[in-house]
């Protein structure tokens, strides 16, 4: 009895000390930022800088004045940044994305990111938009009970 006794508190005294202990948390990182702007960008006022990691960790940082920036960060993880770049309205007159991957012993990384004109897409003569657009809408149900149903409605339709 007294060895299952002293069994049970070296148990508790080993398994009970790590139970209430936090994970440490890691000091933060410095990001570095660069913009780099495209020669055809012109009138830039400010720039919008989001980071996202494939943990579900974010951050976001608007209205930067000037070409750098620093931004502090959770240092464990990778990072993928996204810049866009607006004039004094708030129009945004370019945008670029860049990685961040910060090494052993290291707590500052320098990312340049080239920031270029946005790609707008869009239809030039709305009867072509609607020449592409009705084909495609006009087959959803046939699609749809198909896809339920194995075709076997298609007579119904």
């Amino acid at each position: 009895m007294k060895k299952l006794i002293y069994t049970i508190l070296c148990f508790l005294l080993i398994v009970l000390p790590g139970c209430r202990s936090t994970p440490p948390t890691p000091k933060g990182g410095q990001l570095e930022l660069t913009f780099l702007l495209d020669e055809e960008i012109e009138n830039v006022d400010r720039f919008d800088v989001k980071g996202f990691s494939r943990f579900r960790h974010a951050f976001a940082k608007q209205g930067i004045k000037g070409l750098t920036a620093t931004v502090t960060v959770n240092p464990s993880v990778d990072w993928i940044i996204i810049v866009t770049a607006k004039n004094a309205e708030g129009v945004i007159v370019g945008e670029g994305h860049g990685q961040a991957s910060f090494h052993f012993f290291s707590n500052t990384v320098s990312v340049e990111i080239p920031i270029s004109p946005p790609t707008f897409v869009g239809f030039i003569d709305e009867n072509l938009e609607a020449v592409i657009r009705d084909p495609l809408t006009n087959r959803v149900p046939m699609i749809f009970t198909r896809a339920i149903f194995g075709g076997c409605l298609r007579s119904a339709i």
